[in-house]
């Protein structure tokens, strides 16, 4: 896959994780650590990484270390039950 066809994808699927949290593509991207903001992005993370997209590209995408990005998906599979 190419790399704007992998920023596409990733960036569809926070695009839809904020919309399903109420809030815009801005605000899930943003720096803000508060929960009601990280929680939505370690969702969108989780989805990203199922879609199959390895740490270190979600990290790129959301620039952000790759052990930030594996943090966020573990909180997100707690969360879930998973």
């Amino acid at each position: 896959m190419t790399i704007l066809k992998s920023r596409a994808a990733l960036r569809r699927i926070a695009e839809e994780t904020a919309a399903e949290h109420g809030m815009t593509f801005d605000e899930i991207t943003s720096p803000s650590r508060r929960q009601f903001i990280a929680q939505p992005r370690q969702e969108a993370m989780r989805r990203q990484r199922e879609a199959g997209f390895s740490y270190p590209v979600i990290g790129w995408f959301w620039d952000r270390d790759h052990t930030t990005v594996m943090h966020g998906v573990r909180a997100a599979e707690a969360r879930a039950g998973a």
